[in-house]
């Protein structure tokens, strides 16, 4: 819980994975309010909002509602497909990832 329910930041590793299989991925997310973006951003800047949710008061309850809807409207026929869509709220762990070429036999 924030001191200050209107003006706060914070960082919240949310964790997703595919319905019904072990396991799940972690997506980093900074939730914070409007005064918080004015607060610790001058007014020249321009703030990117990918991987933030910005939000007007904390609310907990809300806040997990929206994660879990979000979530479940996530669909693909593979997880990456999924993870793709859940990454725009969200960092995922393995965003940009790529696998190191085979070495030559």
């Amino acid at each position: 819980m924030p001191d200050n329910a209107e003006c706060f930041g914070f960082f919240l590793q949310a964790l997703f994975g595919p319905e019904g299989a072990d396991g799940e991925e972690s997506f980093g997310i900074e939730v914070c309010t409007p005064s918080w973006l004015a607060v610790n951003h001058s007014q020249d800047e321009i703030v990117i909002g990918r991987h933030r949710l910005i939000i007007f008061e904390y609310s907990y309850p809300r806040l997990l509602n929206f994660l879990r809807r979000f979530g479940h409207r996530c669909v693909g026929r593979e997880w990456g497909d999924v993870a793709a869509q859940l990454s725009t709220i969200g960092k995922w762990e393995f965003e940009g990832y790529r696998e190191a070429p085979a070495p030559p036999a």
